[in-house]
């Protein structure tokens, strides 16, 4: 909902990337498109990913570390193309630096029990400049029958082992 709140504020035309989601060992079709694309993971992109020429983006993933290329760089959109997102990198040794960034497969680790895999609170928490200005979407409910306000923060252990 905040993505698509701070997208209005830009102008131009919206350009949408949608993802293909499967789970190549279910020969029993468990997992169903409809399904796969309804999921929502912290670290993941939303199945239909919507950008605007000068929208920013911040990287969930390592794509070319020795270009600046990292989790968590974060780039102002420049062109969005059929197959390519042509993008300046803001911050870092890399500022100014025009680059692509192509279709992304993401597979989750072959121990993880699940088909997907997570992200970090940390990470998008580590980039914050002061709490003024960092957002954190978070609801009201219940976790474990203690009332309060939350955000999910899931880890699996497994991931982060070497």
């Amino acid at each position: 909902m905040l993505n698509e709140k701070i997208l209005k504020r830009f102008a131009g035309r919206e350009r949408i990337y949608y993802s293909f989601d499967s789970v190549p060992e279910d020969r029993q079709n468990l997992y169903q498109q409809e399904f796969l694309n309804s999921l929502s993971f912290g670290g993941f992109p939303p199945h239909a990913l919507r950008l605007k020429v000068g929208s920013p983006i911040m990287l969930l993933r390592n794509i070319d570390t020795s270009s600046g290329l990292c989790n968590g760089t974060r780039l102002v959109c420049c062109q969005l193309m059929d197959h390519v997102i042509e993008a300046e990198i803001l911050t870092g040794h890399n500022k100014g630096t025009r680059v692509f960034i192509p279709r992304i497969p993401l597979k989750t680790a072959e121990d993880v029990k699940l088909p997907f895999s997570h992200g970090q609170l940390y990470v998008a928490l580590s980039r914050g400049i002061s709490q003024q200005t960092t957002k954190i979407l978070v609801s009201k409910g219940d976790i474990r029958g203690r009332d309060g306000v939350f955000t999910k923060n899931v880890v699996y252990k497994e991931v982060l082992l070497p």
